[in-house]
């Protein structure tokens, strides 16, 4: 049996507030900030065994809270700013994906997957 790995990350994207992002970020394990300190931009890179994230481990609650990251994440963008993530992994070659998220502020995203391909032929 094989593992699947995965490379994930997001281009570089204005936020509201750095100190409210960071706290929503560190929730998570397995994301990694980047900051542009020049341009105020940051970029989010995901460890391959965790990608993008649908919960988050609460201690007060002592609980996992389910989450809709995407919805979460354009609650922090600046109204021009728009964030993608993308993603590409592979199980040897038995199982290979690939695709990308793009939301902006207002909470509209548009999806790409490389599997949509297979539906066209």
């Amino acid at each position: 049996m094989a593992n699947y790995y995965e490379s994930t990350r997001t281009n570089y994207f204005k936020v509201k507030d750095a100190t409210a992002f960071q706290s929503f970020i560190q929730k998570f394990g397995g994301i990694d900030l980047v900051v542009q300190e020049k341009t105020e931009h940051y970029a989010l890179l995901f460890d391959s065994e965790s990608s993008v994230p649908c919960f988050y481990y609460d201690e007060e609650k002592d609980d996992d809270v389910e989450i809709d990251f995407m919805h979460e994440l354009s609650r922090h963008l600046c109204d021009d700013s728009i964030a993608v993530i993308m993603g590409a992994g592979a199980e040897k070659l038995r199982f290979i994906n690939g695709y990308a998220y793009a939301i902006n502020s207002k909470g509209e995203q548009v999806e790409l997957n490389l599997a949509h391909i297979l539906s066209l032929s």
